[in-house]
């Protein structure tokens, strides 16, 4: 079993996750902490980006999988 991203910094979490892997008998692995990070500050750096650039958005837009980032 993996945990990975943002969650997986969570100590309590793993500690959960290490006891339920180990009852059912499985492996348990995660990251270390510094390559755990939360998706939220990157997609919040490419806004910040982007309102730089002059772009917005309304309350109404839909997620697209397909946006630039850049």
């Amino acid at each position: 079993m993996m945990l990975s991203g943002g969650v997986a910094a969570n100590g309590r979490l793993k500690e959960y996750v290490d006891e339920k892997a180990a009852e059912a008998g499985l492996g348990f692995h995660f990251p270390k902490p510094i390559f755990t990070n939360d998706n939220a500050a990157m997609i919040a750096d490419v806004g910040t980006a982007r309102l730089l650039r002059g772009e917005t958005s309304g309350m109404d837009v839909s997620p697209d999988p397909n946006w630039r980032l850049a």
